[in-house]
């Protein structure tokens, strides 16, 4: 629909095919979404877009145009984002590999901070649902109806600076998390004082997600959530305490696999994120 057929018949429209492709190329690179937020009308312009005179010749002109035109865009007051309305912008990395491109990310041990945030609109975003889902190339449609799910309690979440380091968890929990589980007396079983609560991954093998946290806005501080699963989606419990009236949230995935020979750590993976609530 862009570039007109694939598989054109002769060379000219095939010399137009490779020069549209070219300038989307260019403008959109790798498929990603570019710069706007609002729609854009595309029209191709054809013809020469620079006069060329030679003395004693005629040269050849050909050109394509491509005019990129932003309409205007009305949103209901109840509304969903999700999806291509939904920009995911990384902002900050401790590892040496954390970056993304619109097919995915990529995150080597560290930790690796994502900003999320819907398409531009007037207004002010009061949240109802935040649903999400970490894959691994499958596309799924997320319809709200994931496994609610709650931040892991006080006594399990890892060190706010340094969500790697061995030790127990931050000592200033929010006001409103659960209490931290009281150590085992000696020889009483359990898990001995000073023992990391979180293990790096789950017992049963390597896993192949980030583990996650959400950037709780009322309590300011990260707050860690149970290891995902490819195979489910989940509603976020107290959204209102992550999104702000923007439709912005802030994630930060964790990688605590030991660092291999040959990046065999690294983990790739798909965030899909679906917002509904009131714009006013």
């Amino acid at each position: 629909m862009i570039f007109g057929s694939t598989f054109p018949r002769d060379s000219a429209e095939a010399r137009t095919v490779a020069t549209r492709r070219a300038v989307i190329d260019q403008l959109f690179p790798w498929g990603s979404q570019g710069s706007a937020d609002s729609p854009l009308l595309l029209a191709w312009s054809k013809g020469p877009v620079l006069d060329v005179d030679l003395p004693g010749d005629v040269p050849n002109r050909v050109g394509e145009g491509l005019f990129m035109i932003p309409l205007a865009m009305t949103l209901d007051a109840q509304q969903v984002f999700s999806d291509q309305m939904i920009r995911r912008t990384v902002i900050e990395t401790t590892a040496d590999s954390g970056w993304g491109d619109v097919r995915g990310m990529y995150l080597s041990r560290g930790t690796m901070t994502v900003e999320t945030r819907p398409a531009l609109f007037d207004g002010a975003f009061q949240v109802s649902s935040l649903e999400i889902a970490l894959t691994q190339g499958e596309a799924r449609a997320l319809s709200g109806s994931g496994t609610l799910v709650q931040p892991l309690p006080a006594g399990q979440q890892p060190n706010q600076d340094d969500p790697l380091a061995e030790g127990g968890p931050t000592p200033s929990a929010a006001p409103d998390a659960s209490p931290s589980p009281a150590p085992a007396a000696p020889g009483g079983g359990g898990e001995a004082p000073g023992k990391p609560p979180i293990p790096p991954f789950p017992a049963d093998g390597f896993s192949t997600l980030p583990d996650f946290q959400l950037f709780d806005r009322t309590a300011q501080r990260w707050v860690e959530f149970p290891q995902a699963k490819t195979t489910s989606s989940y509603l976020i419990a107290d959204p209102e305490r992550y999104v702000d009236e923007s439709g912005g949230v802030l994630f930060r995935f964790v990688n605590r696999a030991e660092a291999g020979e040959f990046g065999e750590e690294q983990l790739i993976f798909q965030l899909q994120i679906r917002l509904e609530g009131i714009v006013s």
